[in-house]
């Protein structure tokens, strides 16, 4: 067995790229206990994780074997312990990172798995819950800001909003905004994108419908009233439904503009004709209008004259 851990020390000192002599001659050198403890140093500066000096001249055959260490019974604590703690294996310096890098993590013990104590256990049950509760309450008043949006477009809606409106009415309080605010926008925060979406709900929505009256609020004891907003939003913000109301009037003149931009040029004359037409016959027959109370008759005269 000595003769075959020295063949593969010279093998190994030749891989790494030593001038050797010849193996007989190696074998000479090595009964040098100086050569040996060369040949030793050599081997720790290459990488090699190697064992005490004695244990390697008992191991190629020179020196005392050092005796075995007597096996002692394992203590309840290693029997629980995973087998996979054993020692690290050696990796010479040569290898490449990614085989150091592999040995490095079959080296490592595997960690035990988490396990949450009963605090920790009702603090995620807690933080779940509050997660879930809040989810429903924005889901909620989601469904609620949709349901208001087609209240204007229902019958039911519709009274409802009539009856909203003389609420607000018979207590006192604006069913009507004039749109002299123009929207401003907010300063800039370094606040969470949950504040930053707030912000961004807050702002008026450009529609060309205008805020309605919805109902009564009282605030500290005084009645105000409550704005029902194109997007479904409620509001007690005077301000907010007047800049509201700016928006819509905004887009309205704008889709206007579009109007009479798409109409051509004999389009917008006819136009013209027809509403002068309409003034011409209104201007002279107004006793007609006052004795039979229709508009019918002015359409049908218009249309007579137009053909």
């Amino acid at each position: 067995m000595a003769e075959d851990k020295v063949t593969n020390l010279y093998n190994a000192f030749v891989k790494n790229g030593y001038a050797m002599e010849p193996e007989a001659q190696f074998r000479e050198n090595l009964k040098d206990p100086k050569k040996r403890k060369a040949a030793y140093d050599a081997l720790v500066a290459d990488g090699y994780n190697m064992e005490p000096f004695a244990d390697f001249e008992s191991n190629i055959g020179f020196g005392a074997p050092t005796p075995a260490p007597a096996p002692t019974a394992p203590t309840p604590q290693q029997q629980a312990q995973p087998a996979a703690t054993a020692a690290p294996t050696s990796v010479p310096a040569s290898a490449t990172a990614e085989e150091q890098e592999q040995a490095s993590a079959q080296s490592q013990p595997e960690q035990p798995a988490w396990q949450p104590s009963e605090q920790e256990k009702i603090r995620m049950s807690y933080q779940m819950h509050t997660m879930l509760n809040d989810f429903k309450q924005k889901s909620k008043a989601r469904i609620e800001q949709v349901q208001r949006m087609t209240e204007p477009l229902t019958p039911e809606g519709r009274k409802k909003l009539k009856a909203a409106k003389f609420q607000a009415q018979l207590a006192g309080t604006p069913t009507k905004v004039m749109g002299l605010t123009p929207p401003t926008s907010a300063p800039a925060s370094d606040g969470a994108e949950g504040a930053a979406e707030d912000e961004a709900q807050q702002q008026p929505v450009r529609s060309g419908q205008s805020p309605v009256p919805y109902g009564v609020k009282y605030i500290d004891g005084k009645a105000v009233t409550q704005w029902l907003l194109p997007d479904g939003r409620l509001t007690t913000s005077l301000s907010e439904a007047d800049q509201t109301e700016y928006g819509a009037r905004t887009a309205r003149q704008a889709s206007t503009t579009i109007r009479d931009s798409i109409l051509t040029n004999s389009e917008r004359e006819l136009y013209l004709c027809r509403q002068k037409e309409s003034w011409v016959i209104t201007s002279l027959c107004p006793m007609s209008i006052q004795r039979h109370g229709r508009v019918t008759r002015i359409n049908a005269r218009q249309t007579a004259i137009s053909h």
